[in-house]
């Protein structure tokens, strides 16, 4: 029955496909992995009347082989081999050749003919079989590199989830023998998934180029360090971003997941990229992976965080990013904990106590799945809860406060033409102006607020306002967070100074200039 379904499956995607195969066969004692190599089967390719066949109608032909992992014999997973139009012909001329080998008493013709991938390509050869496969080496014995069209695979039996074994067997496929973009796995519909990378595959290069086209705007050095705070430990990924508000630590987050699941823009929505918003009344870890339904006759209350460990468990080809905003809001060692330690031993994260029977949709537990990547945001201010060595010890933890106005007010205006007559040079370097006095008091503004106060100034242009839009926008939106003690006072001063054509600002630093000398701290008001 699974040959069947994995058939018709076949067949929707490659209507007409010719299928040479032997369900039966090619299991654990022929299917099996070499030196740099994957011997797909042994095939009997002496008459290949369907590839002819297929090859006269230009029609796709594939060689279909079952492979049954020793540890798991109730596993079934197929693997497929497409050639078609030049590539299929080009099979077909290597068959012939060793047919002629074995007339001219050379070779021993494709009655038993071996398929092995290989890192350089597909090989039809009738050697005898060696544990060290070189094909470019021994190209006598192996002919040339023949190109498949695609590998699909599936197991159907499970309903296209792979078991342990069957994740490791796709794995080397796509690590050692071959180009992982062409190895697919086949959906009930005759889809294939699309190919993703894990983020340790991407180059930095294609990120940065991604990112950008994506709208982040970020130095090379910034990526370049998150992508290796993420990826350098391969049993756990996990990166807090810190810094003050605005300056795109959610936003670099996602940039950076969407460019490594290859999606063309942020508004499209991705299972695989969750934003979980921390609350200040997270207590335990419940808030994160939900609990027991005990009022509505059993079943389980579910989270979006909850659903990305099991989605990152069952199929663990394909990252799985998780954004914790803001979490530190809440006391961190209380909701978090079990997390951190099972991220740190690998071990397994327990979900509930019941029975499958009583809560199906919900396994009591997983292990730790490596294919998670995990980014927390937070911001320095007084408003959040202080992280405590525990937890800064087991991520890295990267500071995105660096805000350089006028790069930023330039790309800006490349990105939206809209604002570019009003972000004038004069208006950046007054900005960037500020941003240098504030920022060793860390009260200066991220990239956010260069953009809304662009917004602002645009919206009262084109109303004919009266108003000072600029002025305005310092004072409702800059020195809104100013508040300190006598070690301001040159900072103060600073501003006074160049905020003399701006009445309204120079008017609210003034009062908190007053308020630090009557009594040695100000703030705004």
């Amino acid at each position: 029955n699974s040959w069947i379904e994995f058939s018709r499956r076949l067949n929707e995607r490659y209507p007409e496909i010719s299928v040479q195969s032997e369900p039966s066969v090619g299991s654990a004692n022929s299917a099996r992995f070499l030196t740099n190599a994957f011997k797909a089967g042994i095939a009997n390719l002496q008459g290949r009347r369907r590839l002819l066949a297929a090859l006269e109608e230009n029609r796709p032909w594939a060689w279909a082989s079952k492979i049954i992992p020793l540890a798991a014999r109730d596993s079934e997973l197929y693997v497929c081999f497409v050639f078609s139009g030049n590539n299929l012909h080009e099979l077909n001329r290597r068959l012939s050749e060793l047919d002629s080998e074995a007339k001219e008493g050379t070779g021993k013709g494709t009655n038993n003919t071996r398929l092995l991938l290989h890192s350089t390509g597909f090989y039809a050869t009738t050697a005898a079989e060696s544990d060290h496969i070189d094909p470019v080496a021994d190209s006598d014995q192996f002919g040339g590199a023949l190109t498949v069209d695609e590998i699909v695979y599936a197991d159907v039996a499970a309903n296209g989830k792979l078991t342990p074994q069957e994740v490791d067997i796709i794995q080397r496929l796509r690590r050692d023998c071959f180009e992982p973009e062409k190895i697919v796995r086949l959906e009930a519909d005759g889809v294939v998934e699309s190919f993703v990378r894990l983020p340790e595959k991407v180059e930095i290069a294609e990120l940065i180029e991604r990112i950008g086209e994506l709208g982040g705007h970020y130095d090379q050095e910034s990526i370049e360090t998150f992508h290796l705070n993420l990826t350098h430990n391969p049993q756990k990924h996990f990166v807090i971003l810190r810094g003050i508000s605005g300056t795109g630590k959610s936003r670099l987050t996602k940039c950076y997941a969407y460019s490594v699941l290859g999606l063309e823009g942020l508004d499209i929505e991705s299972e695989r990229f969750v934003i979980v918003p921390v609350e200040p009344q997270w207590t335990d870890p419940s808030f994160l992976i939900g609990h027991e339904d005990v009022l509505a006759n059993g079943g389980y209350r579910r989270t979006p965080f909850l659903d990305a460990l099991l989605l990152a468990n069952s199929d663990p080809l394909k990252p799985v990013f998780v954004l914790l905003d803001e979490m530190n809001r809440a006391q961190v060692e209380h909701y978090f904990s079990n997390f951190l330690s099972a991220m740190e031993i690998e071990d397994k994260l327990h979900f509930h106590s019941a029975s499958s029977t009583e809560i199906p949709e919900v396994p009591q537990g997983i292990p730790w799945p490596r294919n998670l990547y995990l980014i927390g945001t937070i911001n320095d201010d007084e408003s959040v809860i202080p992280f405590s060595s525990m937890v800064l010890d087991r991520a890295n933890s990267q500071d995105l406060s660096q805000v350089n106005v006028k790069e930023y007010g330039f790309w800006l205006k490349e990105r939206e033409p809209e604002l570019r007559a009003t972000l004038t040079d004069e208006l950046l370097e007054e900005l960037a102006r500020i941003n240098e006095i504030l920022a060793p008091f860390q009260l200066h503004f991220g990239n956010r607020t260069v953009r809304e106060l662009a917004l602002y100034v645009n919206r009262a242009s084109i109303t004919n306002a009266t108003i000072d839009p600029v002025d305005r926008q310092i004072d409702q939106k800059i020195l809104t967070k100013l508040r300190g003690g006598v070690e301001c006072t040159d900072m103060l001063n600073r501003l006074s100074q160049l905020l003399t054509d701006r009445p309204q600002s120079l008017k609210r630093v003034n009062i908190m200039r007053s308020d630090l000398n009557e009594s040695d701290f100000f703030k705004y008001r």
